[in-house]
């Protein structure tokens, strides 16, 4: 026994090694990728499909002013709109202690002026687990797209949206009306000085949903505050919310997370 148990922790720890140590993955403005990436100490599993690397971008955060945010962003097209875009961030975290830019985390998804991790009535779904300077969070909701990129509720919080304003125009598509959002995000420093992020956003029309009927956030079929009157739509952002929240279970094993710092989407099901 004592000599599988041997054998099961120099397997574990070959491959998490090679894994840890490999080259990230060269990416190019303009090329399109599938299938895994590695970026930074984990490697990434891109949605199904072609994704274009259109920009990858650096952000400060005012609070912790040593500590960056550093982005990689994907996207589809469809013939004259976009399909989905796709992001990957990881925090730099400065030399600061990981538990002290775990606190600030922690803070934003509990009690985030602009946006969090606890339900609110433009979200459809969230899940957090907080523990001192740890935090996991899932969520899911409906963005009014153009709302989003020329009047977002925190003015401050620029991130990729000019780089994406450009590619929009460069590439003469038109804006979706409405477009439905999944984000991941983990750090627990106890376990991993690494705080990582990813979201996926898609244009529902373009997965089988029904045709957008407005474009509104707060009138929006997607709200959670209508969408009990639109079964169809219900039933497509729940089937949705599910299928991310099991990407967001294999994000919590690439980062070796204890059960007690796992999700539990017993609710989901």
């Amino acid at each position: 026994m004592k000599k599988i148990l041997l054998l099961f922790i120099f397997i574990y720890s070959f491959i998490f090694i090679n894994i840890s140590n490999a080259k990230n993955t060269k990416l190019s403005v303009g090329m399109t990728y599938n299938g895994a990436i590695k970026y930074k100490f984990l490697e990434y599993e891109l949605p199904e499909g072609e994704w274009e690397f259109y920009d990858r971008y650096f952000e400060m955060i005012d609070e912790l002013p040593t500590v960056r945010l550093e982005c990689l962003n994907f996207i589809q097209k469809g013939s004259v709109t976009i399909k989905a875009a796709y992001e990957i961030c990881e925090v730099n975290i400065g030399g600061l202690a990981p538990n002290q830019i775990g606190s600030f985390f922690v803070h934003e998804l509990r009690k985030g002026k602009y946006d969090s991790c606890i339900l609110r009535p433009e979200y459809f779904y969230t899940n957090l687990f907080t523990r001192g300077g740890s935090s996991n969070c899932f969520m899911t909701r409906h963005i009014d797209v153009e709302k989003e990129l020329y009047f977002p509720d925190d003015p401050q919080d620029v991130g990729g949206r000019v780089i994406l304003e450009k590619y929009i125009k460069k590439n003469n598509l038109e804006l979706p009306k409405i477009m439905l959002s999944s984000m991941s995000w983990i750090g627990v420093p106890s376990i991993r000085d690494k705080f990582i992020g990813t979201s996926i956003v898609i244009n529902p029309e373009l997965y089988g949903a029904p045709d957008i009927i407005n474009a509104n956030e707060e009138k929006s079929e997607y709200h959670r505050d209508n969408i009990n009157k639109y079964p169809i739509q219900k039933k497509f952002f729940r089937d949705w919310t599910i299928e991310q929240a099991a990407k967001h279970k294999e994000l919590e094993k690439k980062m070796r997370l204890k059960s007690h710092h796992k999700l539990n989407f017993t609710d989901l099901n």
